[in-house]
């Protein structure tokens, strides 16, 4: 539920808050947007594997983790208003066509992930802190490309 209501919040926090009201340019309001997405679900996952570990000797117990992936689920969801929809910035024609080959990649990419997370929960005895450090540290990775690199102008019909 809370994916569902942040999903449907983001495009009118994007377009009518940040680039109507606050009058940032759309490629500034999508990498807000996906700064969310990254930055939010990858310091959820690094607090799930420091509280696990019992960091300042605080203990994780399920209503906390619970919490912490419900608001993980809601900050990745406003990447419908940063990546979800960058492509029809850049061509309205192939926005189809773009978005299809990117969600191809990032399957094939997932479908990898998958035998690797096993690999590695093998391998740390089912300690799931190593996926979350990893997880949080993909996010970062993510944010900073997007972030370095992204440009909503159009680049072509």
């Amino acid at each position: 539920v809370a994916a569902a209501v942040a999903s449907v919040s983001a495009g009118a926090i994007c377009d009518r808050v940040l680039v109507g009201w606050a009058g940032l340019p759309l490629t500034r309001a999508r990498k807000v947007m996906q700064g969310i997405a990254c930055v939010g679900p990858g310091a959820a996952m690094v607090s799930l594997a420091l509280l696990a570990s019992g960091v300042a000797g605080l203990e994780l117990n399920q209503n906390t983790a619970q919490a912490i992936f419900v608001g993980a689920l809601a900050c990745q969801s406003f990447s419908a208003a940063g990546f979800g929809c960058a492509a029809q910035d850049i061509s309205r024609r192939y926005s189809s066509l773009l978005y299809g080959s990117t969600s191809a990649v990032s399957v094939v990419v997932g479908a990898f992930g998958q035998y690797f997370t096993g690999v590695i929960l093998d391998l740390t005895d089912r300690d799931f802190s190593a996926m979350f450090y990893l997880t949080g540290a993909v996010e970062l990775c993510g944010v900073l490309m997007f972030t370095a690199w992204w440009n909503s102008e159009r680049t072509f019909e």
